[in-house]
């Protein structure tokens, strides 16, 4: 709510497609889910064909932490094909890999999709409003031996069918349940 504090944006084509810091006010991704700011496609109107935007978040620190989780609010709509990855790079070594698979146990509500454009798995089409999704990360840590942590939100868009609305994200944070 209180500004980007430490996120970055790009694009390959700022016209069809930009990560947004603010109020939503475009269709069904209206409004962010909680507060007024929410990260948004195009905050006041849809995305448009050939996209990639990116959003990257602060370093996480790890160190000592157990059984946390990636935690965020994300309302798209989108054309077949286009939507919504997640990635990671652990310990700055600028290797961004894609997290989690359609069916993954570590996640909740993850990747409806085996591949949007472009490749890899995410979420296409219709959210029906804003949903949690969740990646456990201990199963990750243990296998990266990852002490730091950074998440990239890729939005991508094809050259088949016709765009549509967008994706918002919000209440994005790491997670740690107590004792």
């Amino acid at each position: 709510e209180s500004g980007n504090l430490g996120y970055q944006t790009t694009s390959t084509n700022i016209a069809a497609a930009e990560w947004q810091l603010g109020t939503p006010a475009f269709g069904t991704t209206t409004g962010a889910y909680s507060g007024t700011n929410a990260w948004d496609i195009n905050l006041t109107n849809g995305y448009g064909v050939g996209a990639n935007a990116e959003l990257i978040t602060p370093i996480y620190d790890l160190v000592g932490s157990i059984n946390s989780y990636l935690s965020f609010r994300r309302n798209q709509l989108t054309a077949s094909g286009d939507g919504l990855r997640v990635s990671y790079n652990v310990n700055g070594s600028g290797n961004w890999v894609v997290l989690g698979t359609v069916g993954d146990p570590d996640g909740y509500n993850w990747y409806n999709a085996n591949a949007l454009n472009f490749g890899a798995p995410g979420w296409e089409g219709a959210s029906n409003g804003w949903v949690e999704s969740r990646y456990y990360l201990q199963n990750l840590i243990n296998l990266t031996g990852a002490t730091f942590i950074q998440f990239r939100f890729e939005f991508v868009s094809g050259f088949n069918g016709a765009p549509n609305d967008g994706v918002s994200i919000d209440d994005l944070c790491v997670k740690q349940p107590g004792p």
